[in-house]
């Protein structure tokens, strides 16, 4: 019977997919595209990954131009979020999408002002240039005049509840929407409150902390307590942030025939979240509430939720009858319907869920074909001392499957979808092993396409093990004339020339920050910065004191410091001259005559005029036990160069 199966799989694939339709030509869309088809444009990047090569970077070069004249405001949005995605790909890619984002506001389309906002406020280059460019700045400055006060509330709402983000992450978006609500001349909505709490969190004033809460409990906004109670849950109060979760509770009135799909998923989802954070799942009552929650976003087709709700269902057998109801309705969706594909493949039934696979793949969705071309074609050890795959022990049926997806996938004439596949094997270590020769022939028909994306990736790969390797895959990059590829080689250089203990890891972390391979890997730079860190190198202590300086972590970012002060470095002594200055209970006693001392340090050390100019305001006014001196107040003036010094 299982054989059978497996053939009957087999014949389906090959009868659903041998007269598949086929997909417009590149060059069909190129001269589309030329005769200004702006959807053509955007078919070009959605099937051909067309943007990711030296052809294509050329290609949409001369067709921002064409798409500038355009009326369109749909058209220039969608062209616009290709230089979104692709900034580093085009000379002026940042300025560009914003250019095009504000000639779509001047046509009237109001969704691009906060597409603005949000690029804004969640993408780090963007920050970095406007803030640094004059004339960015006036732009994105005149774009979000039109920003209606409620729909930054909502993003000032989104950013703090995403919970896909660090605590800091949220807080620091959250920090520069409100500076926008205020430049708006808005008024300072609830949420606020949180980054007051934030900031008195910082000075360790416990006392000022409770009252801050209190005045946040005892306001009726279900956002508000959410977040507050987050916030201590992240500081690992539990019994606070349980408080403000229970209130939120009681008080949440959400009408979610109001919401469409995708915030009904998210309130559901997060409602369920918040009753396990309060440890409520411990009674029946409430487990049965975070069941309904996540059973209403799964049959809105959300993977995440149903993935959740069937780990429930498996390990407690009074859902039976839950289950199978619940299967019934799961097969007509999407989404959801994978994840239960995806339970049963684990758990009980491979043949069912590789049909379900096979079905979803019919209808077009590509996360089922990436599944059906590389899941797991392991069998699981039926030994009583395993506890997990054991490896060399192959179900020939389902690799069977799995060779007939990768073979539809790679002449399938879409490269977005190959592409797809390859980062699919990337992602796990074990996959990366396994399919070493179907991953070697994409990257060969990647590199042939001359995809310069595809060339950064494979320097990242093989910069540890084959340096020459990867630099000869930079190389080819640079030849295509790709400047970022040369920005990444000169600063591979400068790390080679950096012999101090400590340094080579340092400006790795450095690259991985700031996006130079390719995207933005906090988790990797923080990775090097404490290896960089452990060889002693001083600009890494600093990197990470100041880190946990952020997220309020200051005995270990006091640590950082003293270390990094041991080592001569001025801006240390600058950051531990102000937590003498402040103190910090239980960490470090406040000192004025230290702080001021090693404000000295770091002047003298860096000559930094900002150090210079807060000396002279000490004193100049006086400051815990060093007393106000107008004449060493106008000396220090002097060497900031202020105008109170005359």
């Amino acid at each position: 019977m299982r054989i059978l199966f497996f053939i009957l799989i087999n014949i389906f694939i090959l009868t659903t997919y041998a007269n598949a339709s086929q997909v417009q030509s590149k060059q069909a869309l190129i001269k589309k595209a030329n005769k200004k088809d702006v959807q053509a444009m955007i078919e070009l990047n959605k099937i051909y990954l067309f943007p990711q090569t030296k052809e294509g970077v050329d290609f949409y070069t001369k067709w921002y131009d064409l798409v500038l004249k355009s009326k369109d405001t749909k058209d220039i949005i969608a062209f616009a979020n290709v230089y979104g995605k692709y900034q580093d790909m085009f000379s002026d890619g940042i300025k560009n999408y914003i250019v095009l984002l504000n000639k779509a506001i001047k046509l009237g389309n109001k969704e691009a002002v906060y597409m603005l906002i949000d690029t804004y406020v969640t993408t780090e280059q963007v920050l970095e240039e406007v803030t640094n460019n004059k004339e960015l700045k006036k732009i994105f400055d005149d774009a979000i005049k039109s920003a209606k006060e409620q729909r930054l509330i909502d993003l000032y709402t989104k950013y703090l509840l995403d919970t896909k983000t660090t605590s800091y992450e949220r807080l620091l978006r959250a920090r520069l929407t409100s500076k926008l609500i205020k430049q708006l001349n808005f008024k300072a909505p609830n949420l606020d409150k949180l980054l007051e709490l934030d900031t008195l969190y910082n000075t360790y004033d416990m006392k000022k902390v409770k009252e801050k809460a209190d005045e946040i409990y005892a306001l009726d906004d279900y956002n508000l307590l959410v977040v507050t109670a987050d916030f201590f849950y992240g500081k690992y109060k539990a019994d606070e942030g349980k408080k403000f979760y229970e209130k939120a509770l009681k008080i949440d009135n959400t009408d979610v025939t109001k919401l469409d799909d995708t915030k009904a998923i998210s309130y559901y989802y997060n409602k369920a979240k918040i009753y396990e954070a309060i440890q409520a799942y411990k009674t029946t009552q409430n487990e049965d509430l975070i069941v309904g929650f996540l059973q209403k976003a799964a049959l809105l087709d959300s993977y995440d939720a149903t993935k959740e709700l069937l780990e429930i269902y498996l390990k407690n057998v009074k859902y039976k009858d839950a289950y199978l109801a619940l299967e019934k309705k799961l097969l007509k969706l999407n989404e959801s319907k994978r994840a239960l594909a995806d339970y049963l493949f684990n758990n009980r039934d491979k043949e069912k869920a590789m049909k379900i696979l096979n079905e979803l793949a019919k209808k077009g969705n590509e996360n089922a074909m990436i599944e059906l071309a590389i899941k797991p074609f392991k069998k699981k050890s039926t030994s009583p001392f395993s506890s997990g795959d054991t490896y060399g022990y192959y179900d020939p049926d389902v690799a069977v499957v799995n060779r007939k997806w990768q073979k539809i996938i790679l002449n399938s004439n879409k490269p977005y979808l190959i592409s797809k596949l390859r980062n699919a094997i990337g992602k796990s270590p074990i996959l990366y092993k396994e399919y070493t020769k179907l991953r070697e022939e994409i990257e060969t028909k990647e590199i042939k396409e001359k995809n310069i994306l595809t060339l950064r990736d494979l320097y990242e790969q093989n910069k540890i093990n084959n340096n020459k390797l990867a630099r000869n895959y930079l190389n080819q990059a640079i030849k295509l004339g790709d400047v970022k590829s040369g920005l990444i080689l000169a600063q591979a250089d400068k790390i080679e020339k950096n012999k101090k203990p400590g340094g080579k890891e340092y400006f790795i972390a450095k690259m991985y920050e700031s996006g130079m391979f390719g995207k933005i890997d906090n988790r990797k730079a923080m990775y090097y910065y404490k290896a960089s860190a452990k060889l002693g190198y001083p600009l890494a202590y600093m990197t990470l004191g100041i880190y946990y300086r952020q997220t309020l972590d200051h005995a270990i970012a006091i640590d950082y410091f003293k270390k990094c002060v041991a080592l001569g470095e001025g801006v240390c002594y600058a950051y531990m001259a102000k937590y003498y200055e402040e103190g910090y209970i239980q960490i470090l006693k406040r000192d004025m005559n230290k702080a001021l001392e090693y404000y000295k340090k770091s002047y003298e050390l860096d000559k930094n005029k900002d150090v210079a100019k807060y000396i002279a305001k000490i004193y100049e006014i006086g400051k815990g036990s060093v007393t106000s001196d107008s004449e060493l107040a106008k000396q220090w003036y002097e060497k900031a160069n202020i105008e109170k010094a005359k």
